[in-house]
């Protein structure tokens, strides 16, 4: 089930928002109808409830998953210096939070 948390992903100078199934210090998971081949190069955009600009961050596609006309794929993060992987983290965690009890407050609410 989709998080709710639109992801830019940019990839040889086209855009396009997607779902996230997860996010982690390390990577996310994401819906895509076409996934990228395994070690492609992208580069990310996310907002999180602290950020009011988006965060930027390089990712490989490490795996990638075709069910039921619904692909998805796993992107691990690259490059990330301590600050912005320290703000992922804490985004991964209230997001895992949210996703355990439904009802509780929307990241940033």
């Amino acid at each position: 089930m989709p998080l709710g948390v639109g992801c830019w992903l940019v990839h040889m100078d086209e855009a396009a928002c997607f779902d996230t199934l997860d996010v982690s210090g390390t990577g996310m998971s994401v819906l895509i109808s076409s996934p990228l081949p395994i070690g492609r190069r992208v580069s990310l955009q996310f907002f999180t409830p602290d950020s009011a600009k988006p965060v930027p961050v390089a990712a490989e596609v490490v795996w990638t998953s075709l069910e039921d006309d619904q692909g998805s794929m796993g992107l691990r993060f690259l490059e990330m210096d301590e600050k912005t992987e320290k703000v992922v983290r804490e985004f991964g965690r209230l997001l895992k939070l949210q996703k355990r009890f439904p009802g509780s407050p929307q990241p940033g609410e």
